[in-house]
Formats: structure tokens, sequence, C-alpha cells
């Protein structure tokens, strides 16, 4: 139904309708939207518009700070950015935070309205940062190291979070042996020995619960320190009444020094039993006190490693005695000095015990044993057994149908008169039955087997090249003998018998002068 009106008529514009918003972002994540994307105008032709943010209008299309510290661009179309501007860091995984702002909108009629929008910045692991850079250490080397890390070297943004710590080499190898580092009190500690002297570099990692991490390194100067030498305990063995000459060399030879410098005995000292000097040679002279045996000396000597490290050694000096037989069967036992024992006449049994005897047996079917040390051992006349025993010996028949034996060592035997019977045992022995038919048999080891002219015939048992074994020639060469199955002959003369062994294979490299 129409009604004619003739009177003129206003239209009434409707005002828009601005609706909250709400948005969600992390905090190191722009968030961007349209503000107008919810809200309504009654008329449809409206064309909405932002006329102003947080009530002012010249805010539209610029940025500004939010009280929050956030950026926010809000252009006129509705469009927005929400930059968070490092303004949420503290937040950790898992915690949130809230902002807002205003806007005002127009629909271009007059009509206006407001709404917020609230916006959701959600937390994100921060790793954690170098606040402070660790500073380079020193310490001296034999000294107590320990350093702790401040409590301040390492930060991180995020609330609650928490921080470890690990110690390696800059590049990623363990710490040297001498360091240890303690995770929970960030403290080093160590007593660096030599030769861990010099500058190693050292790499702290902080890990947050997230396995974020941040690291320094610094260097740590270990400094060099003269380290005194260590003097080894010697000892030694003298005669009764003889100066006994000892050699620098072997003095300092169990003797050390970590920073490997040249060792020297500077002074000798505190003689007991004897006096001590330090000859023009640098070699020490130790003389027992006359009349004085069977009982130990000693003596101190200074060692230096000419640098102002100095230690004392101590060299036990073990004095033998002279001790004479009867004409009676003797048992004589010498000490652990360098003995000298004469057993003159009768059966009698000789034993040098330890050091570096000399034992004669002389008249009479004896027995002597060496003992250890170098010793020397003389038969005399009679069937004599001798026994060199340990270390390297040189054991004589002399007169007599004797026995000798080297046992261990590089021993020399020699027969003598009659027809002997010689064994070297191990080691390199040197065996020459000189007159006599002789057995000769030289153990393990490159053994020397003498012959010599118009000596006898010698019988070798165990010949082996296999072993270095050689024949050594005294006052005879290659040329004058001749070689014939297991003989060795020097014209008519056979001079030896070699046991199971081809003699024609010897040449002249398997010959010796002696």
């Amino acid at each position: 139904m129409f009604f004619e009106n003739t009177s003129a008529t206003t239209p009434v514009n409707n005002p828009p309708t601005a609706n909250n918003d709400t948005a969600t972002t992390n905090e190191d994540t722009n968030g961007t939207g349209n503000v107008l994307t919810n809200d309504t105008d009654p008329e449809a032709t409206d064309i909405l518009t932002v006329a102003a943010v947080n009530g002012i209008a010249t805010n539209v299309g610029s940025q500004i700070t939010l009280a929050s510290g956030a950026l926010l661009t809000l252009n006129a179309n509705g469009t927005y950015n929400y930059n968070p501007n490092a303004q949420f860091e503290s937040l950790g995984v898992g915690a949130t935070a809230t902002d807002s702002f205003d806007y005002t909108i127009s629909d271009g009629n007059g009509g206006t309205d407001t709404a917020t929008v609230n916006v959701t910045i959600n937390g994100v692991n921060d790793a954690p940062t170098l606040a402070n850079a660790i500073a380079d250490q020193t310490t001296l080397e034999d000294g107590f190291f320990s350093y702790t890390l401040p409590a301040n070297t390492f930060a991180d943004v995020d609330a609650g979070d928490s921080l470890t710590y690990a110690a390696t080499l800059a590049n990623n190898n363990p710490l040297p042996s001498w360091l240890t580092f303690n995770a929970n009190t960030r403290t080093f500690s160590g007593t660096p020995d030599d030769p861990n002297n010099g500058t190693i570099s050292i790499k702290v990692t902080a890990t947050d619960t997230s396995n974020a991490t941040a690291n320094d390194t610094f260097d740590l100067t270990v400094t060099p320190v003269n380290d005194a030498p260590v003097a080894g305990d010697d000892s030694a063995s003298a005669n009764q009444n003889t100066p006994l000459t000892l050699l620098a060399a072997d003095l300092l030879a169990n003797d050390t020094d970590v920073d490997s410098s040249t060792l020297s005995i500077t002074a000798v000292s505190n003689a007991v039993n004897g006096t001590v000097t330090l000859n023009n040679s640098g070699n020490v002279v130790f003389t027992p006190t006359t009349g004085f045996s069977n009982g130990n000396g000693s003596f101190n000597y200074t060692l230096s490693d000419g640098s102002g490290g100095t230690d004392l050694g101590i060299v036990t000096v073990a004095v033998g005695i002279t001790l004479n037989g009867t004409n009676q069967n003797d048992n004589l036992n010498g000490t652990s000095g360098n003995d000298i024992i004469n057993g003159l006449n009768a059966q009698d049994t000789i034993s040098g015990n330890a050091g570096n005897d000399k034992l004669v047996g002389e008249n009479g079917d004896d027995l002597l044993y060496g003992g250890t040390g170098n010793d020397q051992l003389y038969g005399g006349n009679g069937q004599d057994t001798l026994y060199g025993d340990a270390d390297n010996d040189r054991l004589e028949g002399d007169n007599g149908d004797d026995k000798l034996y080297g046992g261990d060592g590089n021993d020399s035997l020699i027969g003598g008169n009659g027809q002997d019977f010689l064994v070297g045992g191990a080691g390199n022995d040197f065996l020459d039955g000189d007159k006599g038919d002789d057995n000769l048999t030289g153990g393990t080891g490159s053994d020397i087997f003498v012959l010599e002219k118009a000596a006898g015939r010698d019988t070798i048992t165990d010949f082996n090249l296999g072993q270095s074994d050689k024949i050594g020639l005294s006052g005879l060469s290659f040329s004058q003998l001749s070689f014939s199955g297991n003989q060795i002959s020097l014209g008519n003369q056979t001079l030896a018998v070699l046991s199971g062994f081809n003699t024609t294979t010897l040449t002249q490299n398997d010959l010796t002068s002696v």
C-alpha cells in the first residue's frame, strides 16, 4: 500500500558494529590479520575503515609502540602487523602472555564503533647466551690449580629455565687426565705435573632444559718449573784395604729427571767405614777403613740437574774379606763384598757368595762356587770343579783334570793342563780347553771354541752356526787347517772333533782370531 507523502524526509545512518578479535603468535614471530573481518554494518553499501588505534586517528597506518613494548601497525583497511619486539623473551616453553590494543572503525557516514584485539603470545625456548667472556687462566707446573666459573658467565632469558655445564678441550677432546671439572660447582681443579706444561684451550658449554647450548673458550697456561732430579740408591762391592773407583756414569745410570736435564755428581759426603772423594774426572773413590772387612760402608753423593734441583744419593759398599784356608779340608765362605779366598792345601769348598770375588783352590781337589758377581775362579793343582754361577765369570782349571761350569752370563772358561770338561751354559761364552784332550760344550748363546797348536784333541759337543758359534784360532790361520767330516786338523794333528757337524761347511767367516 502506498501513501502519498508530500513532506520531505531525511535518511538516518545506522552505525557499524566492531567485534572484539583474538590473535595468537609466538614470542619471536610477528602476528598478522585483519580486524574488519568480523565487523559489520547495517548498510551494505557502507565501506568500513579503521579510523583510530587506541583512540588516536594518526596511529592508523603508522607503527606504534604498545604499552607492552610490542610494535603494531594497523592500516585503514584493517590489516595489521603485530611484532612482539623481544618483549616476551622471558617466556619459557608452555608459558603464555597477553597483550591488547583498541581500534575504532568508521562507516564513512559518521558511524563509528570501537573493539579490542586480544593477542596471546606463546613462549618458545631461547638458547642460553654468553654474558661474560671467560678470562684466561695461568698456573704453575706441580702447583694445585682451582678455578670456579663465575655464575654470570652464561645467561638464559627464559624464566625458570636452568643450565647445566660441561667442559672439554676446544677441539672437543677430553680434558687432560690431571684436570677435572665439577659441573655442579662449575669448578676446574687439578695439579699439572711434568710434562703437562704449555697452553691448552678449554671449551665450556652451557645447556638449557631444551638442549639449546652456548659456549666459550679460554686458555689455561701451565708455566713450567724445574723439577728436582731423583737419585736411585746404588750398591757396590770393594776389596778389603783397597780403594774402589765408581764411575759417575754407573752411579747416574739409575737416576732420573722428568725435565730430561743433564745430571752430574757435584759432591760426596757422609762416608761410613771409609773415606770418599770426588776426583778430577768426576768419578767417586771410596776407600774402606784400614782393616775393615765383612761389612758395609756407605756414602752420599749430591745429584744436580744444573738448574738448582738436587737430590742425595745413597751408595752402600759391601767390603769383602781376604780369607786363607789351612792344610785341612776347609769350607770357606765369602761375604757380600769383593772377597779374596785362598784354599791352600787339602780338599776345600769355597763359596764367594755376592760380590766380585777371587777364589783360588790351590792344592787339592777343590770345589769352587762363584755366586753372584763377576768372579775369578782358579782351581790350582788337583781335580777341581768350578761353578761360575751368575754374571760374567772367568774360570781357570789350571793343573789337573778339571770340570768348569760357567752358568749364567758371558763367561770365559780355560781348562789349563789335563783332560778338562768345560760347559759354558747360558750366555755368550769363551771356551779354551788349553792343554790336554778336553770336552767343550757351549750351551745356549753365541760361543767361541778355541783351538791351538799342540794343545791336544778337543771334542766340541754342540757347535751350532744357527747360534752364531765360532771357532777361535790361537796362533793359527784358516789356510793352515784342513776339514774332513767332523774333524778340524793341522797337518797330521787332529785339533778338534765337532760332534754331529760337517766341518767341510765351515767358511773363513765362521772362524775368528783370538
